[in-house]
């Protein structure tokens, strides 16, 4: 029998250029897989960073641009009687009341979307309820948090200094959200919420009446300036 006599320092010398060029194709293989960084990505990168080093403000910092106004119930209604000549849709509501949150930014889109067309959008929060030594403002800050948080800058923002219970006995309020439409001439069209009045939404409710509102009133502007034009 043969003996094969293998000098180790060659074998050793064998298998480490072996790993060299396992080595090599690996790292061909590694760089020719990899995304090369082009000039748009080096960019791109430069402009997320850029932006990423900007502050943005939170809604403590604009609540503060926030426009709250504390009203008796009193004053609530004259104010919404001044309106006369506007389609006035009121909302009240309070921070606690999970489905006032849910319905709160329709009024602020029907506000900003039919504000060109004589449409005004009220919010009364009702969230003061006179116990002990509470006082409204004590819930200001809450309020004008909550209303930078759905950019509600652009409506009339009132927090009721009356207790709730008064408040809602005075307006004929059962349980809220509530939201009141008023017509031009000042009166009330339609009550939405309350006791047994089922559920209610802006998009599907509030938004097609004052709508057709704003429909009616064209409609009768064209047939008034037509008979006109006809006498």
């Amino acid at each position: 029998m043969k003996i094969k006599i293998v000098d180790p320092i060659s074998k050793h010398k064998r298998h480490q250029g072996r790993y060299l060029f396992l080595s090599l194709v690996l790292l061909i293989i590694v760089e020719g897989c990899a995304p090369q960084q082009t000039a748009n990505d080096i960019e791109e990168q430069s402009i997320v960073e850029s932006r990423s080093s900007v502050a943005v403000p939170n809604a403590q910092d604009e609540s503060s641009s926030i426009d709250v106004r504390v009203m008796g119930v009193d004053e609530i209604q004259a104010f919404i009687a001044s309106l006369v000549g506007k389609i006035v849709v009121v909302d009240v509501w309070a921070t606690t009341c999970e489905p006032c949150i849910r319905e709160f930014p329709g009024l602020v889109e029907l506000d900003r979307e039919k504000a060109s067309e004589g449409v005004i959008g009220i919010s009364v929060n009702s969230d003061f309820l006179g116990i002990g030594s509470e006082s409204p403002e004590d819930h200001l800050d809450a309020v004008k948090e909550f209303l930078a948080n759905q950019v509600a800058g652009g409506c009339d923002n009132l927090l009721s200094g009356t207790p709730d219970t008064e408040l809602f006995s005075a307006m004929n309020i059962e349980s809220i959200p509530v939201v009141f439409v008023y017509g031009r001439d000042g009166g009330l069209i339609k009550k939405f919420g309350g006791a047994g009045s089922g559920e209610f939404s802006y998009e599907s409710d509030i938004v097609p009446l004052v709508e057709s509102l704003i429909e009616k009133e064209s409609a009768s502007g064209k047939a008034d300036s037509t008979r006109t034009g006809d006498v």
